[in-house]
């Protein structure tokens, strides 16, 4: 969550550097919440590449319990995006 409240925390930089007149403070804001939407982006398409992994691990050697943690892996993954 920490990824979500420092893209919120730079869109209000940007917002307040706008309102102000400040060019400075809006572009540091506009470049913090850039780079962690990206941070956040990078991470989950690594998380999704272990996943698919896993998964084609556990089906190829047929592992109900390998199959049973991708499972989870993912339904935890698609909670943390909400």
């Amino acid at each position: 969550m920490t990824g979500r409240s420092d893209e919120m925390k730079g869109a209000l930089k940007k917002s307040v550097g706008r309102l102000a007149g400040d060019d400075a403070l809006e572009t540091e804001g506009a470049t913090r919440q850039k780079a962690t939407e990206t941070a956040r982006k990078v991470v989950g398409a690594v998380k999704e590449s272990k996943g698919t992994i896993k998964g084609a691990v556990g089906n190829a050697i047929n592992s109900p319990t390998i199959q049973a943690e991708r499972t989870a892996d993912r339904l935890r993954d698609e909670a943390e995006r909400r």
